[in-house]
Formats: C-alpha cells, sequence, structure tokens
C-alpha cells in the first residue's frame, strides 16, 4: 500500500512539471521554424531583385547596341 501511494504521489508532482514543458518546447519549436522561414524569404527575395537588377542591366546595354553583332 505504501509503494502505491509512493507511485501516486510521485505521478502527481511528475506529470504537472512534464505538462509544463510541452508548451515550452512547442513555442521554442514553432519560434525556430519561423526563423527559418523568414530567413529563407529574405534569401528568395535577394535572389529575386539580383535577378530583377541583371534583367534591367541586361535590357539597358541592348538599348545601347548598334547592330545585331554588338548584340552579344
Amino acid at each position: 500500500m505504501k509503494l502505491v501511494l509512493e507511485q501516486r504521489a510521485k505521478r502527481w508532482t511528475e506529470e504537472p512539471l512534464q505538462r509544463s514543458r510541452q508548451p515550452r518546447q512547442a513555442e521554442q519549436s514553432y519560434a525556430s521554424i519561423a526563423d527559418g522561414i523568414r530567413e529563407f524569404n529574405a534569401k528568395l527575395l535577394d535572389i529575386a531583385q539580383a535577378n530583377t537588377m541583371a534583367g534591367t542591366n541586361f535590357v539597358f546595354e541592348l538599348t545601347r547596341v548598334n547592330g545585331r553583332t554588338e548584340a552579344f
């Protein structure tokens, strides 16, 4: 009987601690996922900006060409 009561007491004290850890772990997990998404989006924006600038520069250079042979 004493062993059963000790096991119940241990379970009653440990379960709330485990439950309180789970939301914090989930919050940390979601925070790290959000950081990863934010970094990925920033990289995509950098790539899009570089691509846009390259296309704009190419068109600008093509407008200055006098003939077909100078184009490439």
